[in-house]
């Protein structure tokens, strides 16, 4: 039997509909989790999902009792083995994916194409036990066509993932479990020693966060924001000209950029008025471009023509105008 995951059961329905695994089988105790049943190339196959993350890195304090209190002179906390366990709020969830992983004979990794996606079925078969061979199916598009071709063409843990993807899937596991343990050290060790000493002691629980991306994401938006209010118009000037060839006339701009001073901008603008240009080299390039696919609903959220709060009740307007 071969058992297929996927992170979430949006992503899960959308791979059952394109290989016909039929009705989804709700979880009795937790209908919001469920699992497909059918026939993969003609073997057994069951189609199982996660909710995001399943499983994540232990907290300090169960690596020892004495980072409890979060007390400075016993950190930073740096373990030297990194383990995962359960999520108390999606344990029925692991339940049932950990009883599927345990009856298969191999398994198709099937998270989302990125380092994250591998992340969360690494965590899962970590927590599982499971040493079960693998296969990764590389989903870059949820189409059907697209979908039905990443399961022709499964990937061992050693193959290249794809045109667009550096690396296999176990270089891509190694480079999600480093990003993520760089997450937990930054984020447990520098959160104690931020609270500890610049937290509001007059402010009950006042925790100060620090995350290796949100802190660098505030610090930038922070940054924006001084630059915004501290900014001072100052005037430049834009030297552009018009050329007269054979086929017409077309513009062109200084190649030296603006100029910040106005009387290096009426020098410039004297030295060459009325000259004749020299045109040193031309580049031309040919391109060939295929049809792009038809819009599809995640596609909308790239375009500019369709904004988010509108894409959902564009298909349907779509729709209805075809009836």
């Amino acid at each position: 039997m071969v058992v297929i995951y996927a992170e979430k059961s949006s992503l899960a329905k959308e791979i059952a509909h394109a290989l016909g695994a039929g009705k989804r089988i709700p979880l009795e105790s937790e209908p919001t989790v469920g699992y497909y049943e059918f026939t993969f190339n003609g073997e057994q196959a069951v189609l199982c999902h996660g909710v995001g993350h399943l499983a994540q890195l232990v907290p300090a304090k169960l690596y020892d009792e004495k980072y409890a209190e979060w007390d400075l002179s016993v950190f930073p906390c740096i373990p030297d083995v990194f383990r995962a366990a359960p999520k108390a709020a999606t344990l029925n969830c692991l339940k049932l994916v950990k009883s599927f992983f345990d009856k298969a004979d191999w398994l198709i990794n099937a998270t989302d194409p990125d380092r994250e996606g591998e992340l969360i079925f690494t965590y899962v078969c970590d927590v599982c036990k499971c040493n079960k061979p693998f296969k990764r199916v590389w989903i870059e598009d949820l189409t059907e066509k697209k979908i039905r071709s990443a399961f022709a063409n499964l990937k061992s843990p050693a193959d290249r993932l794809s045109n667009t993807a550096d690396g296999n899937a176990n270089d891509l596991r190694l480079a999600a479990r480093a990003r993520d343990i760089t997450d937990w050290l930054i984020g447990i060790n520098l959160t104690v020693a931020a609270t500890k000493k610049y937290g509001n002691s007059d402010i009950k629980n006042k925790l100060l966060t620090i995350g290796r991306v949100q802190t660098a994401t505030i610090n930038m938006v922070v940054e924006r924001e001084k630059a915004i209010l501290s900014f001072t118009k100052t005037p430049f000037w834009k030297l552009t000209a018009t050329f007269t060839a054979r086929n017409g006339k077309f513009e062109a701009s200084y190649e030296q950029g603006n100029f910040t001073d106005k009387t290096a901008a009426m020098a410039a603008l004297n030295d060459c008025n009325g000259k004749n240009g020299v045109v040193s080299s031309i580049e031309t390039k040919h391109k060939t471009e295929a049809a792009s696919l038809l819009y599809k609903n995640s596609g909308n959220q790239g375009d500019d023509k369709y904004k988010p709060r509108r894409n959902n009740k564009k298909p349907d307007k779509q729709y209805n105008r075809c009836l």
